[in-house]
């Protein structure tokens, strides 16, 4: 029998509760500073919703800064706890090839390319063409560098870290390096 330690799917779900409260502390972090007597205020629920949308929405790309780095800090200490660095802890000190690196970016690109397709061509219902008009729209009107720091550099850094280091190295062991890379993907 599997404990919660060497059950894969518990590692999966540990990374994602990893990922979704560090963003979701950060977010009502943002939140109380910005309206801390928010709940004090004769509003209605909806009232109250909506400017805590309002916040959240404005500080969106700090909030994922600040989440990535709770993220990091947590992992930096796991590897600490086992005296390595954090890039031993995840299994990211051997150098890739260059060929991997071209290979990537392209499957980065048609991906982009690709996904761009698909939300102009797709009939999609009203209501999500619009979120994800104004999701899209709010990476283009924030804070440029910031921007730059949190979609180009960290994020990917972030999950290089969590889920091809920790967990990819991890499910490796138990399944085998395909299963493994098809579970981590999912």
């Amino acid at each position: 029998m599997n404990t919660p330690k060497k059950n894969p799917f518990f590692l999966i779900l540990i990374c994602m509760l990893l990922l979704l409260l560090s963003q979701t502390l950060t977010a009502f972090g943002f939140v109380f500073w910005e309206a801390g007597d928010l709940f004090q205020q004769e509003m209605t629920f909806e009232q109250v919703d909506a400017r805590m949308l309002e916040i959240m929405y404005a500080h969106q790309t700090q909030i994922l800064l600040i989440s990535y780095v709770f993220v990091l800090l947590v992992l930096w200490i796991m590897a600490r706890r086992r005296q390595q660095t954090l890039w031993q802890f995840s299994s990211l000190d051997k150098p890739a090839r260059l060929s991997l690196y071209v290979l990537t970016f392209w499957a980065g690109l048609a991906a982009a390319f690709w996904a761009t397709i698909a939300v102009n061509l797709i009939p999609w219902p009203t209501e999500m063409l619009e979120s994800y008009q104004m999701e899209s729209g709010a990476l283009t009107t924030a804070k440029p560098v910031l921007d730059f720091l949190a979609v180009v550099l960290a994020g990917p850094i972030v999950e290089e870290i969590l889920f091809r280091g920790f967990l990819l190295k991890r499910l490796a062991r138990k399944f085998g390096f395909t299963t493994a890379a098809v579970l981590q993907a999912v």
